[in-house]
């Protein structure tokens, strides 16, 4: 296997037309994959974020109730 890939670095170093289109496939393999991740984070950001929100309405509604107590408080 590794003999192959230095044969391959051979050729990619002495053929400029080659070394051109593995730059490519190369350039086009790191978009696709950083694609799949930006997917797979979204995908997953989603979900977590409708976690948060089911979960922390609750504490939400104490976090906006608590303001205007504090506040009734300062006036007196």
């Amino acid at each position: 296997i590794w003999l192959l890939h230095l044969m391959f670095l051979d050729g990619f170093f002495r053929n400029l037309v080659m070394a051109s289109h593995t730059a490519v496939g190369i350039y086009l393999t790191l978009l696709f994959l950083s694609l799949l991740c930006a997917i797979l984070l979204r995908t997953v950001y989603t979900a977590f974020s409708r976690w948060l929100l089911l979960h922390l309405k609750p504490f939400l509604h104490a976090l906006q109730t608590a303001p205007s107590t504090s506040k009734e408080g300062e006036n007196h």
